[in-house]
């Protein structure tokens, strides 16, 4: 399973994305250190482009909502991107970086990378505003600043002929999925796929396929190409925990094996929002504000102590230098006296500076330096006499002593208010350090675990809610579904042996999973029927659309449901989950939850607040919360995450 855009994934997001271009940005939103949100819009036009770092990006045909309070990098976006227009959208060459232009002269750039850990680049011109993270490298630096250069380009196969294909075959001791992934610049996705296409067993070594598998190999690559033009994304099963994501299949896979879209942003949304998060802020070292303040003080400070103990040597030696060799500086000033009285001040400057040991005269100030060797000179003032100078070089020295002992108390005290900052985003650290659960092949689902044991797994859309039933309904489970339209299909895994209250909690799960939440109904009804009584085939006559499946026979119901669910911590077949379910079901494993009805409080901040609880992304909480807003009636009694 890949975890982030292949270099076609890029070429066709860049093309299907053409339809954006033109759209002016609204607003900027960070979600995460490694997610940032720009929100777009047009006449009648409304869309958020989302890019997650070192994974994905795509464009929603909505504005996402967030309640998140911008960081730095966000407000300096906004500030550089505010009203102005997205005039393109580019890859460059063939690499997993995006180039978004934007403004009336096309001078503001954002450089968006994908691979690694990934980067997001402001750039003006060729220099860099502010890059999220600064970075070296031997050939570039990402540094605010300078000049802006790209990685190196890797092999761009839309550049490669025939001949190119055989001579990076026949050059290659690897098997031919490790070739066509890493030396044609494939990617592992189309690497298989052309295998699978082509019957190449994958582990046949590259350099030992004839002239014939180079023309089928080479054919299959034009064809892929060809399909940038015409996109027909779809999610592929490997294996029954294991997807991939095709711009463009080769194979026909069927509905058994894949999923379809009608865009690629579409594909890619639902790809990548069903993996885990493995970039995220909380990884990082929290470091406030206030605390970065403080320690560009402590620099400032440090380096102004370490210039007034150099004063105070330099100024002190001056000094003795001055008496020590008394007679020269005395006949030095006297002929400089002789020559002012004679030249004047403006007149003296230029035969004095032809001095041996003169670098320079300055007649406004009346101050002569003079070399002591090639690193050091001294300034004396020509209006003094040799024991005055000698007198200002001590004085220096006095106040490079006293400046030193000022700023030694200064530093002191930005020591002590820098410590207390430490301290509390030290606590700030472990509290955003968020352990996702480990995910399990029903995340892809809605679902939970009943007060009996029993795995409980429902759809998201129409899409899953086909998919479920054809995939996990089978003869020893059982189904159950709100009797609603915008309902998902709900499949008891094994249900044919659970008890009456799995069934009564299975249709709870799936009224309030249902547009019944978001319409705030007190209650409603739902049943649950047999395997054998759910089919997906209609009436002569009729037609059944995406996830809709007709039930035959009795249905056995349960009626004056309540529209209530519970949120909490559980173990599932030892590894720490977080579940939303009926309350009972969480009851059956803590009594520490969050209890919910349909309310005002906006769902992405009851997420925030359900997610910092339980130390996950807020995705995790995002994509178990039922459709819609909530009010909470009860809730854990909070944590001392300083003690955690």
């Amino acid at each position: 399973m890949k975890t982030q855009m292949s270099n076609f994934d890029v070429a066709a997001f860049v093309r299907e994305s053409q339809a954006y271009v033109g759209m002016q940005v609204e607003k900027v939103f960070q979600m995460s250190y490694s997610e940032v949100w720009l929100r777009l819009s047009a006449k009648g036009k409304k869309a958020t482009l989302v890019i997650k770092l070192g994974r994905a990006m795509w464009f929603e045909d909505e504005y996402l909502k967030s309640d998140v309070e911008p960081p730095n990098f966000a407000m300096l976006l906004r500030k550089n991107l505010g009203r102005k227009k997205l005039n393109s959208i580019t890859q460059h060459g063939f690499d997993r970086i995006v180039v978004l232009t934007f403004g009336a002269e096309m001078n503001i750039k954002i450089v968006v990378e994908l691979f690694g850990k990934g980067n997001m680049i402001l750039i003006e011109g060729d220099k860099i505003i502010k890059p999220l993270t600064s970075k070296s490298w031997r050939h570039r630096d990402v540094k605010p600043g300078v000049e802006f250069k790209f990685p190196p380009e890797g092999v761009n196969p839309l550049d490669l002929d025939r001949e190119d294909i055989s001579e990076i075959l026949e050059g290659s001791s690897k098997d031919i999925v490790r070739t066509m992934a890493a030396q044609l610049n494939l990617g592992g996705s189309y690497a298989e796929e052309i295998c699978e296409f082509l019957s190449i067993p994958k582990d046949t070594k590259a350099n030992e396929l004839d002239e014939a598998a180079h023309e089928m190999i080479w054919e299959a690559l034009v064809s892929i190409i060809a399909g940038l033009d015409d996109i027909k994304p779809i999610l592929k099963y490997r294996e029954e925990e294991d997807l991939d994501l095709l711009p463009h299949p080769l194979c026909d896979h069927g509905e058994d094996e894949s999923i379809t879209f009608e865009t690629f942003n579409q594909a890619l949304r639902e790809y990548f929002t069903s993996l885990p998060d493995e970039i995220k802020e909380e990884e990082k070292e929290y470091v406030s504000p206030e605390a970065q303040r403080l320690e560009r003080q402590v620099e400032h400070q440090n380096d102004a102590i370490e210039l007034h103990e150099r004063e105070i040597v330099e100024y002190q030696e001056f000094g003795d230098l001055v008496y020590a060799e008394y007679a020269k500086y005395e006949q030095i000033l006297a002929k400089t006296s002789e020559m002012l009285d004679s030249m004047g001040w403006a007149g003296s400057k230029a035969e004095l500076e032809k001095w041996d040991k003169i670098i320079s005269f300055d007649p406004a100030k009346g101050l002569l330096e003079l070399s002591l060797d090639e690193d050091l000179s001294i300034v004396l003032d020509v209006r003094k006499n040799v024991n005055d100078n000698a007198g200002i070089q001590y004085y220096r020295s006095k106040r490079a002593r006293q400046k030193l002992d000022g700023a030694r108390e200064a530093l002191g005290e930005t020591l002590t208010l820098l410590g207390k900052a430490q301290k509390e985003d030290v606590k700030k650290t472990e509290a955003r350090k968020m352990q996702p659960t480990r995910q399990m092949w029903f995340d892809r689902y809605r679902w939970f675990q009943s007060s009996e044991g029993f795995l409980v797994v429902g759809g998201r859309d129409a899409r899953s809610n086909d998919k479920v039933v054809k995939k996990h309904l089978k003869d020893d489970g059982m189904y159950a579904h709100a009797d609603i339209q915008g309902a998902p299909s709900i499949i008891i895994m094994k249900g044919k042996d659970a008890g009456e209250k799995t069934m009564l909690e299975a249709c709870e799960f799936g009224l309030c999973n249902s547009k019944a939440w978001k319409a705030k109904l007190a209650s409603g009804s739902s049943y649950w029927v047999k395997p054998s009584q759910v089919s997906k085939t209609a009436q002569p006559g009729e037609f059944l659309a995406r996830g809709a499946f007709v039930i035959r026979g009795k249905r056995n119901y349960h009626d004056k449901l309540e529209m209530k669910l519970a949120i909490g911590e559980v173990l599932y077949e030892g590894e720490r989950k977080i579940m939303c379910a009926p309350v009972d079901a969480i009851l059956a494993h803590t009594p520490e939850m969050f209890v919910i009805v349909p309310g005002d409080t906006n769902a992405n901040k009851f997420a925030k607040k359900v997610a910092a609880f339980y130390n996950v992304p807020i995705e995790e909480i995002s994509r178990i919360t039922p459709p819609g807003d909530v009010e909470i009636i009860k809730e854990p009694a909070p944590r001392d995450v300083s003690d955690e």
